[in-house]
């Protein structure tokens, strides 16, 4: 988990593994230190930008410590795979 300087507090941006935005969540003070904010894992601190029914949002780190939103249209899910066994 990553921290928020102190005084910070804001809004996450929860991702899914494939980076694809889910939720915005509120930053946790940590118990162990007062005043520091918890950051955890796949959550982002960059609002997405707004996007349109069938689209998403997905975050692409560019480098180990930043990346930037895309948005772009929501894949089609994957055709189901055949049975082949016995009938």
């Amino acid at each position: 988990m990553s921290e928020i300087k102190p005084n910070t507090v804001s809004t996450l941006y929860q991702t899914d593994e494939d980076g694809v935005f889910v939720a915005a969540i509120k930053a946790l003070e940590s118990p162990e230190e007062p005043g520091v904010y918890l950051i955890p894992r796949g959550c982002i601190t960059v609002e997405p930008p707004p996007f349109n029914e069938g689209e998403q949002a997905r975050w692409e780190w560019t480098s180990a410590d930043a990346g930037q939103w895309l948005v772009e249209p929501i894949p089609a899910p994957p055709e189901p795979e055949a049975f082949e066994g016995k009938a």
